[in-house]
Formats: C-alpha cells, structure tokens, sequence
C-alpha cells in the first residue's frame, strides 16, 4: 500500500512540473500569436506605407487613410489589442527576459500611438503628413 501512495505521490508531483512548465510555454505561445495579430490587423493595416517599407508587397498599392472613421477604428483596435497583450502575464525566469522584454516593447508601441491618435493629433496640425505619406508611399 506504501509502494502505492508513493507513486501516487510521484504522479502528482510530475504532473504539476509538467503543468507548470507548460504554462511557462503557453505565455510565450500566446504572446507571439496575438503580437503576429497585432501587426497584420492593426501595425501594418492602418500604417501601409511602413508595410511597403519592410518589404510587404500586398501594401504597395495602399497610402495611409486619415478619415475620422479609420482614425476611430485603428483607436478601438489598438485599445483591443492592449488589453488582450496586457492579459498576458509573463514568468520571471531570466529564460524569458527575451520576450518578456518583446512584450514591453509591443505594449509601449500600442501606447505611443494611442498617444499620438487621441492626445497628439497630428493630422490636425500638420499638413505635412499627408505628403509625406504620399512621398513615403513613392519612394518604396
């Protein structure tokens, strides 16, 4: 009955190993889908001329829109996309400072250009963007 318990007691205790590791892995996982979301759906979506700029062929043809409505709908997206990456809950190990710091540096990304929507403004301000995101747009 002894002999039983302890394997009993060994089960369990490389279940929660194997769990734990797994989790540790699921944050990683899961970062990297939604930051792979994050640039098809909103970086590279409202900011077409950057996607040219990297060498993304489908944004040749597209200049960025500064229309109230699209305005509004990157804002909404970026909110969105702050929220589910802010969910994500990285470990401490120093195995994991690569993308624990790859996950500071996409929220800051989120948050500057929130900034840069809602408090900034800079197509109110400055008509040099619409050139200039002709001219970027020309140039790739």
């Amino acid at each position: 009955m002894k002999k039983i318990v302890a394997m009993f007691a060994i089960g369990v205790c490389m279940s929660t190993a194997i769990h734990a590791q797994t989790a540790k892995e699921n944050w990683k996982q899961l970062f990297a889908k939604v930051s792979d979301e994050y640039l098809d759906q909103v970086y590279l979506r409202y900011q077409p001329t950057a996607g040219t700029q990297v060498g993304y062929h489908q944004y040749d043809t597209q200049l960025e829109d500064y229309s109230r409505k699209n305005i509004d709908a990157e804002i909404a997206a970026l909110k969105d996309f702050e929220k589910r990456i802010e969910a994500i809950h990285p470990d401490a190990d120093a195995a994991s400072f690569v993308p624990r710091s790859d996950r500071e540096i996409v929220l800051s990304t989120i948050r500057s250009q929130l900034l840069t929507l809602e408090t900034i403004r800079p197509w109110e301000k400055n008509a040099d963007n619409y050139s200039s995101a002709c001219a970027n747009g020309h140039l790739c």
